[in-house]
């Protein structure tokens, strides 16, 4: 699986007869997209501080840590299991979503943006060694942070490289994560409870419970992961902007 079936492709100054002039403002488009990615970024940063303030979690609290490690691991593994661009999509999102704030934890106050940030060029152009080399600096039993967040600039260098309606696509995987939280009105507490069973018995998920914070019900696993629940959570559907 490789970047360079997501990037851009070489520039020609032949333009093939199947190039319509649709299909030519919509690569205009989604380069002025990309040319504004540091801006979007900048936007997604804020929703996934807006998702881990509704959670709970306190970005000075560093027992995070060893949970937001294992869930950047989980994210690069679904990655791997990919079948369709759709989901190598996703889960490229989901990735920059719980690695963000794995080094906000660490103590880079701009997260990924830290030092050069986005505006360097990415040095691997393949997701695969980028996520698999990720994988493996976080099972190290020190951990190097500063090569951690290396790679997590690396993978947001390279989707930013790729031809994507970036700010939908983001857009669309935060609306998802933060449909997680329900309203405290729109439910009882014995409802709350008969979620958690329900979430048990449906997945693999063990010691479900829930907190009421900043008004909403947030369901959690033992470890401490945010959970979904299939009647409130809103399903993620990325074929819908191309």
């Amino acid at each position: 699986m490789s970047i360079s079936l997501l990037t851009q492709p070489k520039q020609s100054h032949i333009i093939h007869p199947c190039q319509t002039e649709e299909k030519l403002n919509k690569m205009s488009v989604l380069k002025n997209q990309k040319e504004g990615f540091l801006e979007v970024y900048q936007k997604f940063q804020q929703q996934v501080l807006l998702f881990n303030t509704l959670a709970g979690n306190d970005v000075n609290d560093k027992s995070l840590i060893p949970l937001y490690e294992a869930l950047v691991i989980e994210e690069a593994e679904e990655l791997f299991a990919a079948k369709t661009i759709y989901d190598i999509i996703d889960h490229m999102i989901d990735v920059a979503v719980v690695g963000e704030f794995l080094v906000r934890l660490y103590g880079y106050e701009d997260g990924i943006l830290t030092g050069n940030g986005l505006k360097g060029e990415a040095n691997c152009h393949d997701v695969v060694e980028d996520v698999s080399h990720l994988i493996y600096l976080l099972k190290q039993p020190e951990r190097a942070v500063s090569l951690v967040l290396d790679k997590l600039q690396h993978c947001a260098m390279n989707f930013a490289d790729a031809y994507f309606p970036h700010e939908k696509l983001m857009n669309e995987i935060m609306e998802s994560n933060l449909s997680k939280f329900i309203p405290s009105h729109a439910i009882s507490v014995e409802e709350a409870e008969d979620i958690c069973k329900s979430i048990e018995e449906e997945t693999v998920y063990k010691g479900v419970d829930f907190k009421m914070i900043n008004g909403y019900y947030v369901f959690l696993d033992s470890k401490g992961k945010v959970m979904k629940r299939h009647n409130w959570f809103k399903d993620v559907d990325l074929t819908k902007h191309y």
